[in-house]
């Protein structure tokens, strides 16, 4: 099917377990799950939450010039989120 496994990027912490307002910090995560391409938010067993950069490699389109363009784009993101999730933390 020309479809290969998940190629994973890298995996990276973005925010300690929120200490306030942590449902609707971990409801955001999985909206902006659905939603983003390249990145997905998971948490450890501690409720930390990090950021893991991936790519579903296509064995006749994956061109590798394009890393440095799709990790760009995951890191502004990642700053993005980062400023959502420390405004979400802090309200409760």
């Amino acid at each position: 099917n020309g479809l290969g496994n998940p190629g994973y990027l890298g995996v990276a912490m973005l925010y300690i377990r929120p200490q306030g307002n942590q449902r609707e910090v971990y409801r955001q995560l999985l909206l902006n799950n659905a939603r983003v391409l390249f990145s997905k938010f998971v948490l450890d067993a501690d409720g930390d939450i990090w950021v893991r950069a991936a790519i579903l490699r296509l064995r006749s389109v994956f061109v590798p010039e394009k890393l440095k363009h799709i990790m760009g784009a995951v890191l502004q993101a990642a700053d993005h989120w980062y400023v959502d999730l420390l405004t979400l933390a802090t309200r409760g």
